[in-house]
């Protein structure tokens, strides 16, 4: 079983397999993303993601034993959860 918690973004230090939903304010769904750090995955995303200024927190599910197994869990959210920023897996363009 996957564990899954809601953090504030100061709180993420984790250098560990990870799924990761982001949301805004008002709990939209804007995206979901797999790392295997956290930090410097949301550096990254502060800087290159069109949904970053809109985010308020994470919800972070860990316990993935392999990182074909991580893949295989972010394609399958994508599908059927539709991140409203999410492209690839979720015929759909970025708004």
């Amino acid at each position: 079983m996957h564990e899954e918690t809601s953090v504030p973004l100061t709180v993420v230090n984790v250098t560990t397999l990870a799924l990761y939903r982001a949301f805004d304010e008002d709990h939209v769904f804007l995206y979901i993303g797999k790392t295997d750090d956290m930090r410097l995955r949301m550096v990254g995303h502060s800087t290159a993601s069109r949904w970053w200024v809109e985010f308020t927190y994470l919800k972070v599910e860990r316990g993935f034993a392999t990182e074909a197994a991580l893949q295989t869990a972010e394609e399958l959210a994508i599908c059927s959860e539709r991140p409203l920023y999410n492209r690839i897996f979720n015929n759909r363009m970025e708004p």
